[in-house]
């Protein structure tokens, strides 16, 4: 099997999580979504300066409006890790994934989300989970994943994080020694933005319809893969200048 190691990916787990849990948003539902997208922004694109002095205000809400934007590395004075930013900021950041969330709605982004046609069936699930190994085995990058459960409501989801995933095995019925293990699903270690400091283990056994969580059935889909788009870029920038003119 291929391990999904990568630089990018350890820095990314070594940056934090956010301290706050998924607040509530417009119309009393959490913002999740936006909760998870500025988690793995903030995860990717923040360059800590504790050496510095903090940020004034102003310069604070600079700092928060720019992770939202994902376009570029943001330099963060005064902070050593996420943990410590979002302790102090934490009103800033909920503020702005409020803002966040009410433009995905207005904006009629969120509407095409809102549902999922997905049927339930062991096949399916294979598949997508396989495809889920795959792509996270090519991006080396956090996903993110938009959820539908059964007690979610009609038009409501969920998001993770997935943040790794290994293959599970098991020994062939008959062995020989030649017998290889087969694999028999996968372990997705995921960050869920109601608990955002602990990494969950969700287990995943080809044969299931979907994946269980807390006494729910959830069907996962990946999502906003273009917001790894942008910081990518801004992560090339970053470390790649544009070379000047010559003369």
């Amino acid at each position: 099997d291929r391990q999904i190691i990568d630089p990018l990916l350890n820095h990314a787990y070594s940056q934090g999580a956010l301290t706050f849990l998924n607040p509530q948003g417009p119309f009393h539902t959490g913002v999740c979504w936006a909760h998870s997208r500025f988690q793995r922004s903030i995860s990717y694109l923040a360059d800590f300066h504790p050496e510095k002095p903090r940020p004034s205000d102003a310069q604070a809400d600079k700092i928060v409006s720019q992770l939202v934007s994902m376009n570029k590395v943001v330099t963060i004075p005064g902070f050593e890790n996420v943990d410590r930013f979002s302790m102090v900021y934490e009103a800033k950041i909920t503020a702005a994934l409020g803002a966040w969330y009410r433009r995905c709605l207005f904006s009629g982004d969120c509407a095409h989300r809102a549902f999922d046609a997905s049927s339930e069936n062991p096949q399916a699930m294979r598949a997508r989970m396989d495809h889920l190994y795959e792509r996270m085995f090519d991006r080396a990058q956090m996903l993110f994943l938009r959820l539908y459960g059964k007690s979610f409501g009609i038009t409501d989801s969920h998001a993770w994080l997935l943040v790794d995933m290994i293959p599970t095995r098991a020994a062939p019925r008959f062995r020989n020694r030649f017998a290889s293990l087969t694999r028999t699903g996968y372990e997705l270690k995921i960050v869920d933005s109601n608990y955002p400091m602990t990494v969950i283990t969700i287990p995943y056994a080809y044969g299931d319809k979907t994946l269980r969580y807390k006494g729910d059935e959830i069907l996962p889909h990946e999502d906003y893969d273009g917001d790894l788009v942008d910081i990518n870029h801004a992560l090339k920038a970053y470390c790649v200048p544009p070379k000047k003119n010559r003369r």
